[in-house]
């Protein structure tokens, strides 16, 4: 049965009385020499101190005054107000005060009221207090609506004298959350920098402690004791700020002004995080190959991470990092190799899509596609050649057949010849290792598996010279951060390596995949491998951990018909058309 609004407003007046009376009391707290006579069932009702206390040995055996020490008689009194006569006695100047007093005192109705208060007050202005309050007095309520003002407002609230001034645990948070809303990521290295050479005051942050001292004492004391090691602290929290942010997407201005940076220059762990941000600057060609962490967008970005493919029915599709797929456009060629460099995707195709790479009437033209933009170009090829393979390392896009040829892609439009392969090929399969181009083909003579090397240094070729362990056509490259290997149908994994003898080592590094299976492609993101294959049998395990290789934590297995597997950001926009 509900209670009407008159009969609850009768009972709270009638015990409001009764405290003002005091006539029926039956125990006295002691605050600060100031007594105040209360009634052990109101107290313990509302508070679980009171009633721990009133169900205690030392009820039973004492009738000694229950004595406070932490709360002020104020304070108290405003409790007790609350207590006994319902009374909303939260302002902003008692808040703090009284939330310590509902924490200490256990009651719970109070300490909703505090939470609900300070939320409801939440603005840019204060939510770096808040956030702190949050801390102190244990609020998840509030700690989450000012987490979530601070990543909508993060370009304003970095901006502010207050920003320095958030715990570390808190702005890892904010850093790490994939909803931080900002326009650039220069934004948040320059708030990290801010916030780390920042050396707290005493007089920054104010802490409440639930101790047997007074609060206020002990603030004074807790600052005091912190504050010398708070800044080494920030100076080793750097690295995991820095971890935490989209560092390869910053500037390349914002990475070289980071690198000069004395609590940056001097800490080897930073310098390892920027140097995988310098390396996707520097060395675009990988950006296809493998996308770190740190190189992935919010969400509040334009930009979506996917993995773009050529899939048989001649369309450009792509894979976003939660598994949506989505039609991208049909390109004019049928696709055969492919190739990536900042922003665009190189690719060799047939004019004739009915393709039939033992046609010498087809003839391959190339293409480059705008990922920014989703429009297509056709570039410049060769004349009498029928099949070639294209791959990029350093600022050149290679072009192979049994000759081959480079275009500097930042500053020439004009190919070159390099170079002549020294066992003629076909079905060219490419990757790299350091400075070399691995190529794997069939001996146009023989149709063995032949690998030959070339070091794009030197512009000198080398044919591989150890047993024959691989098939070519059929063996997928692909790469992690510092590393480049090749995936057999077997299943197994081969680690490449630049060595004196040959340029380039192999290493099999053992069964990745516990079957034989038609590898169509294969690409790494942050730690994981993912590898389309044409065919998947439904008892097969998708997705599993590994320990296998260096980088590489965790695989899955799709079952996709395409010819390549890239990395790429592209605007939202484009991503309209869903496909299966």
């Amino acid at each position: 049965m509900a209670i009407s609004d008159s009969l609850a407003k009768s009972i709270v007046q009638n015990l409001k009385e009764e405290f003002g009376s005091s006539a029926f009391h039956d125990v006295i707290i002691s605050v600060n020499n100031s007594e105040f006579k209360g009634h052990k069932f109101i107290l313990s009702a509302n508070s679980k101190y009171f009633k721990n206390i009133f169900t205690s040995e030392r009820d039973r055996t004492s009738s000694a005054p229950i004595v406070l020490k932490n709360i002020t008689p104020e304070t108290f009194r405003l409790v007790l107000d609350c207590i006994y006569g319902g009374k909303d006695v939260l302002t902003a100047a008692n808040l703090a005060e009284i939330w310590h007093a509902a924490v200490y005192l256990e009651i719970d109705f109070l300490y909703q009221a505090c939470e609900l208060y300070q939320t409801s007050r939440l603005t840019k202005e204060n939510c770096v207090e808040m956030t702190n309050q949050a801390t102190t007095f244990k609020s998840k309520k509030l700690k989450e609506a000012a987490w979530n003002m601070i990543v909508k407002e993060f370009k304003d609230i970095s901006r502010r004298e207050d920003f320095v001034l958030l715990e570390s645990e808190d702005l890892l948070q904010i850093i790490n959350s994939e909803d931080l809303a900002t326009d650039s990521e220069d934004y948040v290295v320059n708030a990290i920098l801010k916030w780390v050479q920042h050396s707290p005051e005493t007089s920054d942050r104010k802490v409440y402690d639930d101790s047997e001292l007074d609060y206020k004492i002990r603030e004074k004391e807790w600052q005091k004791e912190n504050c010398n090691s708070s800044l080494k602290k920030r100076k080793n929290d750097l690295v995991d700020m820095l971890k935490a942010s989209r560092l390869c997407l910053a500037s390349g201005r914002c990475l070289k002004s980071l690198l000069d940076i004395k609590v940056v220059a001097e800490n080897k762990k930073c310098l390892s995080v920027m140097r995988e941000a310098l390396q996707y600057h520097l060395q675009p060609y990988k950006c296809g190959y493998h996308c770190p962490p740190q190189a992935i967008h919010r969400a509040s970005s334009k930009l979506q991470n996917v993995f773009i493919a050529f899939n048989p029915g001649f369309y450009l599709s792509c894979r976003t990092l939660d598994g949506a797929w989505y039609q991208l456009g049909v390109p004019t060629h049928a696709p055969a190799s492919a190739t990536s460099y900042r922003q665009n995707i190189y690719s060799v195709g047939y004019q004739n899509q009915q393709r039939n790479m033992y046609d010498n009437s087809c003839t391959t033209t190339l293409y480059k596609y705008c990922t920014a933009k989703g429009q297509w170009k056709s570039l410049p090829g060769f004349a009498n050649i029928h099949t070639y393979a294209i791959i990029t390392l350093d600022c050149y896009l290679y072009a192979v057949s049994n000759t081959v040829y480079r275009l500097n892609l930042e500053n020439s439009e004009d190919w070159e010849t390099v170079g002549n392969l020294l066992i003629s090929v076909n079905q060219v399969t490419l990757t790299t290792c350091g400075s070399c181009i691995v190529i794997f083909g069939f001996d146009v003579n023989n149709r063995q598996n032949k690998v030959q090397i070339f070091d794009t240094l030197t512009l000198t070729f080398a044919v591989y010279t150890e047993p024959d362990q691989m098939t070519t056509s059929f063996s997928k490259p692909f790469h992690t951060f510092n590393g480049s290997y090749i995936l057999l149908p077997s299943g197994e994994v081969l680690e490449l390596t630049t060595s004196d003898k040959d340029k380039v080592h192999f290493e099999n590094k053992g069964k990745l995949i516990d079957r034989p299976l038609g590898i169509c492609a294969a690409v790494t993101v942050k730690d994981h491998l993912l590898i389309a294959v044409s065919n998947i049998d439904p008892q097969m395990t998708r997705k599993w951990e590994t320990q296998l290789l260096d980088g590489v934590k965790t695989v899955e297995i799709i079952e996709r018909q395409c010819t390549f597997l890239l990395n790429a950001a592209v605007p939202k926009s484009l991503l309209l058309t869903k496909v299966t």
